[in-house]
């Protein structure tokens, strides 16, 4: 239905790596976006096993990550969110916002980010 132009998406990627999926959400009353990175393969140890199955030793990413921009068909979101990760530790990335009549663009820093990030 999507390419018969009977529904829109709410979230759309503008520019960056398309790989990084942001789900956007309302948990306790606040927004709450998380980005999951689609673009892993799983690298097994090498000797190993559960069940006869290789366990997972790590992960590695396509992902070309850098500046991402996301277009959301909202306009409420507060301007003051901040991206975070376990993988930066307590360090944390701007989030830039461009509101526009009913959308906003949402822009970020994925350097340096393999798995999963939050804004909020």
């Amino acid at each position: 239905q999507i390419n018969e132009k009977k529904f829109t998406p709410v979230i759309s990627v503008v520019t960056g790596d398309s790989s990084w999926l942001l789900r956007l959400r309302t948990y306790k009353g606040q927004w709450v976006m998380h980005l999951m990175n689609t673009g892993l393969t799983a690298i097994p140890h090498p000797y190993l096993k559960e069940s006869g199955e290789p366990v997972l030793k790590d992960f590695a990413s396509s992902s070309k990550a850098g500046v991402v921009k996301y277009r959301i068909r909202l306009n409420k979101l507060p301007s003051n969110l901040t991206l975070r990760s376990p993988e930066l530790g307590s360090q944390q990335k701007p989030v830039l916002l461009t509101k526009n009549k009913d959308e906003v663009i949402l822009e970020t820093d994925l350097s340096n980010l393999i798995l999963y990030a939050v804004i909020q």
